[in-house]
Order: C-alpha cells, then structure tokens, then sequence
C-alpha cells in the first residue's frame, strides 16, 4: 500500500462475549464549509453487517434538529414502511468523518441512538473476533489489504514448516514482503 493514503483505524474490546457490536460516535448535520459548523453530539451506535444503510433515531433527528431531504421505502423487521432520509456528519472512534450520509429514521430502533451499516462498513475493513473468551472488533478506513483467514492459516504452516511464501516477510528482516525483497524474478 502506498505511503500516501492516511489510514483512519479504531479497535473495541469488551471484557466478555459480546453478540453486539456497539460504541459511541458523534453526529451532526451534514455540514456546508462555507457555513459554521454546528456542535457533534455523542450517541449510542451499533454496528450491523445485516443493515444494509445507516439509521437514525427520531430522538437523534429531534436533538439535531434535522429536516428531511426526501422518503424513501425500507424493509425492516416489522416489514416495509415509509420514512424520512436525512444528510448527517458521522464521527467514527478513528476520528473519521463521514460527511454526506444518506441515513434514514426509525421509531422502532430501540438500545441505541444509531445504526451502522453496510454503507459505511462496506467502505473499509471490518473484522470480530472471540479470542480467550473476549469480543474484540476492528475497523480501518480505507480498506487497506484482503483478509483472508484461510490465507494467514497457510502462512502460518509455511513458517512452521521453514518455507516462504511470496506474500510472507523476507526473512532478511528489511520488513518488505519476499516477492518485493528477495523474491524478485
């Protein structure tokens, strides 16, 4: 990856098992740079791989005082209804704005002030994992490199097994990966 492009990660642990993905983030209105910016309010967040758009509640709409930009038709677990989109400013823990997001309101969302989905997720690199009993989640904005377990179980015997592979670090320590040091055809 290019040296370039800046890197925007966070990582939340929680002390046990966790079957939901949560943390707080800041919300505001979409912003216009010619025009002051209004103050980011904290609010309750979960992540959710089977949203496929960000939510809003109406509580969040009501504080931030937000006036509708269109409607638009979403099937929820209630099925389909009708509701209002909104232009907000998310504020990610890596301190990340998104800007010009196309969320939409629920009154049904309940234990949280927001939903994160797809349309955000999708934008970077989304892991969990369940190590020693303890959910941990990351998150980077870009997507930075392909995440493949399969891919890292066989590096992983490569190295138990003395061989490198393409993709490995070059055992000369430079920190490059082999194809780019010493594996050069």
């Amino acid at each position: 990856m290019s040296g370039d492009i800046k890197v925007f990660p966070f990582t939340t642990k929680y002390p046990g098992l966790y079957n939901v993905l949560a943390n707080n983030i800041k919300i505001k209105e979409d912003f216009d740079p010619s025009t002051p910016q209004a103050n980011k309010q904290d609010y309750l967040a979960i992540w959710d791989t089977g949203a496929t758009n960000s939510v809003i509640t109406s509580k969040v709409v009501n504080d931030l005082s937000l006036i509708p930009t269109g409607m638009t038709k979403v099937q929820g677990v209630t099925g389909v209804e009708v509701v209002n989109t909104y232009l907000v400013c998310f504020y990610l823990p890596n301190l990340l704005y998104l800007n010009n997001l196309t969320v939409t309101e629920s009154s049904s969302l309940t234990g949280c002030d927001a939903l994160i989905g797809m349309d955000v997720i999708g934008r970077g690199d989304f892991a969990v994992t369940n190590f020693n009993g303890k959910t941990v989640f990351t998150f980077r904005m870009p997507s930075c490199e392909k995440i493949d377990f399969i891919l890292d179980k066989k590096e992983q015997e490569s190295k138990l097994m003395g061989k490198v592979y393409r993709k490995n670090p070059c055992p000369c320590g430079s920190g490059m990966r082999y194809q780019q040091c010493h594996g050069k055809y």
